[in-house]
């Protein structure tokens, strides 16, 4: 979601924040791989100024690509998104959110503001442009202490799954104990009374 900012209410902030989930992302250059054609790969490498010989196979391109985008940091690193690109020509700082993950992200909540205010003084019958005029004031005029408020919600939502996760990982711990003593218990019992009495064991 990406738009006016939410962060703060202020009308001077939102020419600055912006909100974005990484899946809504639209790359304007991938990174070829294996499956590119050859074609591809040639005009990669072309436009990021690397010689290209007329007779080279797949594999040698492949092995120039490989070599290219290790000198640059990674695949990762080479990749062009068209929000950012906007988001830069315009001053615009992206905020990228975690996707699939909806509880942590606290634009879902201002999202669901946002829905309710526009429900109730809307109708389907609103052109376009009305909507788009009644999103932006809506949005200008969001109180501080409730955007604190979404923040905090947010955080108790990363608490808590923190706090779930530590205790998964005791109670896994703590059955995996439990199944190595009840095997240890077992193969004590199969002892024979001389060892035990060697080992100075009494049942």
């Amino acid at each position: 979601m990406g738009g006016t900012s939410i962060m703060g209410g202020a009308a001077d902030h939102r020419a600055r924040d912006c909100l974005c989930t990484e899946h809504h992302t639209r790359a304007l250059e991938k990174v070829p791989t294996a499956r590119s054609t050859k074609e591809d790969i040639v005009n990669y490498l072309i436009r990021h100024g690397i010689e290209v010989a007329i007779d080279s196979t797949k594999s040698s391109l492949l092995e120039e690509l490989d070599h290219f985008v290790a000198s640059r940091g990674g695949a990762a690193s080479l990749r062009c998104y068209a929000a950012e690109r906007i988001c830069t020509e315009m001053g615009v700082t992206l905020l990228r959110l975690p996707p699939f993950h909806c509880f942590f992200n606290l634009v879902e909540l201002c999202w669901s503001y946002l829905k309710h205010k526009l429900n109730k003084m809307g109708r389907p019958s609103d052109k376009l442009e009305t909507v788009r005029m009644r999103v932006t004031e809506i949005l200008r005029t969001v109180p501080s202490q409730l955007c604190e408020g979404w923040c905090r919600e947010a955080l108790r939502e990363e608490d808590s799954a923190r706090l779930k996760e530590a205790l998964d990982f005791n109670n896994n711990t703590v059955e995996n104990e439990d199944l190595s003593s009840s095997s240890h218990a077992s193969s004590d019992s199969s002892l024979s009374d001389d060892m035990l009495s060697e080992y100075s064991i009494e049942l």
